[in-house]
């Protein structure tokens, strides 16, 4: 095959098509290190060291199942997937991976929108496939509705999770591959919301004890259902544009306690 385009390739995650994908990258990277000595300017050697693997992936949405995987359990821990993609002659399969970030994102007139990242343990050749996503209907701005902030009027909205996740290698010469992480592990859970809206919220930043808004919570009801819970969520920043002659969106940044996806 002399070259490649995206018609060619495909896209899974636990051995199915991922949805309806619209960029991303997977990536392996092996970290060569310098051995250094006195005596010479350049390094004396260059061994391996480990070895990771990483990606991202944006999506229109048609549904909650890929997303979901960004949830930790009751022992704040999350569930480990794997990552497949490439084309006929050329693929890789990510495996022992773990969701790193998820955003999502809608705005007034457009779609509901993703864009994950993950880390894994290692990687190997792939098997091939075709990407097939379902014909179920993408996740519209009109099939959204907010609950939990009375009088306003959502314009767009976008949310982030980072889990912090990171390779913890183990001096144990029994891992295979041998020079893989043995594990991913998750470092501290960070939730921000920014929300827009047609009028600013009436509240005072300056007080000294700004109160907990108990849940925000858009849903998104098409050809699938999915819920998008936010709460105790606390002010962080309010935006209020000067723009003659445009649409003024107030915008307002959130700093959110935990989340959940349904």
């Amino acid at each position: 095959m002399a070259y490649v385009l995206g018609i060619d390739q495909y896209f899974y995650a636990n051995g199915a098509t991922a949805g309806v994908v619209v960029g991303g990258s997977m990536t392996e990277e092996s970290e060569p290190r310098e051995i250094r000595t006195i005596g010479d300017w350049r390094p004396t050697q260059l061994r391996e060291g480990m070895h990771r693997v990483l990606g991202n992936v944006s999506l229109i949405l048609q549904n909650k199942t890929l997303i979901e995987y960004a949830k930790r359990d009751a022992q704040g821990r999350l569930t480990a997937m794997s990552f497949e993609g490439g084309h006929a002659a050329e693929n890789k399969k990510h495996n022992a991976c773990k969701i790193d970030t998820l955003a999502l994102e809608c705005v007034g007139g457009g779609e509901l929108r993703a864009n994950m990242s993950w880390k894994g343990r290692y990687s190997e050749d792939g098997g091939g496939g075709v990407h097939s996503p379902s014909t179920n209907r993408v996740l519209m701005w009109f099939e959204g509705a907010m609950a939990g902030l009375g009088g306003l009027e959502l314009t767009g909205f976008s949310m982030s999770i980072n889990h912090n996740t990171d390779w913890v290698p183990v001096i144990d010469n029994t891992i295979t591959p041998k020079r893989s992480a043995k594990y991913i592990r998750e470092g501290n859970q960070v939730v921000t919301a920014n929300l827009r809206f047609l009028s600013q919220e009436v509240v005072n930043l300056a007080d000294d004890a700004l109160n907990y808004i108990g849940a925000v919570t858009i849903t998104f009801t098409g050809a699938s259902t999915v819920v998008l819970t936010l709460t105790d969520l606390k002010r962080g920043v309010h935006e209020r544009p000067l723009s003659p002659g445009e649409l003024i969106e107030s915008g307002a940044n959130y700093g959110v306690r935990d989340f959940n996806i349904t």
